[in-house]
């Protein structure tokens, strides 16, 4: 095993249409440059055929395409990637279903009923991200806050009542039906889902319920489960909701990424993604909902370790598919709670950055009497067209 002062480091920006790579090769310098995002005639993968020329330059040996790239010579490989933002700007995430308390099945769809352009006519909204509901029979009901420890309307010798570790009473109303939940899920699973969001009233104080229909969801067979209770704690039942589908439409799409990349190392190196806060996860610990911003939210970190002189500056990185801008003022990093990510508002940490679904490679279609960009991206696979003689 080589040293750490003798191993590479090697940090990677995979956007829709061009792969930045950047290699630290001791004792022969940096290496910048960059291939296709897609290439499919000639490697499978944009970062790991990076990866294998890195390694070919730092070694001076061929290394054939196909062949499993030793890790053991790598320190650590950094990547942000757009895999996440662009399957959600153009929405070709992963099918699933929302699980949600009866009653409650139309809260995402509603929304917050708000009008930001109050005298239009035709409102356009978001389309939900799932595409099918189940309403699970359970409901909680929260019997006092945690400013009054010990309410005197309360019997907490009931059974039905519990303490949570917020110092909040809680009233189990209606236990989860998990009988009736199983013919539910059995369904959904025979008709092709494999991924599924959960998101019960509550639960960010009560998540038992949560628990038990994940438990059941993954005997059942279901490969990806979000529940709400782990993906966004937050008293918001709406923001909750679309945090915890947004994840669930998300990481399946991104981690079948991290599989097919981890699958072209014979031994494994330290891989870390960027997540939307900017800051850095296991490769495998990558998740949906904290990949939103991955290659933007990179960009932010360099435009300010790299371009900051003490005063404010804008940040505009256009790339092939989407245009990401953000401001930078030296009082460190911008992460926000309360976002709004493709018209759903959401409850995740997130670096303060617009993006817009138009780049460089934005497809341009005529439609209705107008012409419309985005939010579809040639990508570099069949890539632009050059067109001649205009």
């Amino acid at each position: 095993m080589l040293q750490k002062s003798q191993r590479i480091r090697i940090a990677i920006d995979r956007g829709g249409t061009f792969c930045d790579i950047w290699a630290d090769i001791p004792g022969q310098g940096e290496l910048v440059f960059k291939i296709l995002s897609e290439d499919p005639q000639n490697y499978p993968d944009a970062p790991a055929e990076g990866i294998r020329l890195v390694l070919q330059k730092a070694t001076g040996h061929d290394i054939s395409r196909g062949t499993k790239l030793d890790g053991n010579l790598i320190e650590w490989v950094r990547m942000g990637t757009t895999v996440a933002t662009n399957a959600l700007l153009e929405k070709n995430g992963e099918p699933f279903i929302y699980l949600t308390t009866q009653g409650f099945q139309d809260v995402l769809e509603i929304g917050t009923q708000s009008r930001p352009e109050l005298f239009n006519l035709k409102i356009s909204k978001p389309k939900v991200l799932y595409s099918d509901v189940i309403e699970a029979e359970e409901r909680i009901t929260v019997e006092s806050s945690s400013d009054d420890p010990n309410p005197s309307n309360i019997d907490i010798n009931d059974p039905s009542v519990i303490l949570t570790p917020s110092g909040t009473y809680i009233r189990i109303i209606k236990p989860i039906n998990l009988e009736k939940l199983k013919f539910q899920l059995e369904a959904a699973r025979d008709r092709g889902y494999q991924s599924i969001a959960i998101n019960f009233a509550h639960s960010y104080l009560y998540d038992e319920h949560e628990k038990l229909a994940g438990d059941l969801a993954k005997q059942l067979g279901f490969k990806y489960i979000s529940l709400s209770s782990d993906v966004s704690r937050t008293i918001k039942y709406l923001e909750r909701g679309n945090s915890t589908c947004m994840d669930a439409y998300l990481t399946p799409h991104v981690q079948r990424y991290v599989e097919q990349f981890l699958s072209s190392f014979e031994t494994v190196p330290i891989i870390q993604f960027m997540q939307s806060d900017g800051g850095l996860a296991d490769a495998k610990l990558f998740k949906g909902i904290n990949a939103i911003l991955s290659g933007p939210a990179g960009g932010v970190v360099g435009v300010s370790e790299t371009c900051y002189f003490g005063k404010p500056l804008v940040g505009f990185d256009m790339g092939g598919t989407s245009t990401d801008v953000s401001r930078i003022d030296g009082n460190g990093f911008e992460v926000s709670f309360s976002n709004s990510t493709a018209g759903f508002d959401i409850a995740a940490g997130q670096l303060q950055i617009h993006t817009v679904a138009a780049g460089g490679g934005s497809i341009l279609r005529f439609e209705n009497g107008l012409f419309h960009v985005g939010p579809q991206s040639a990508g570099s696979d069949p890539g632009p067209a050059l067109v001649k003689n205009l």
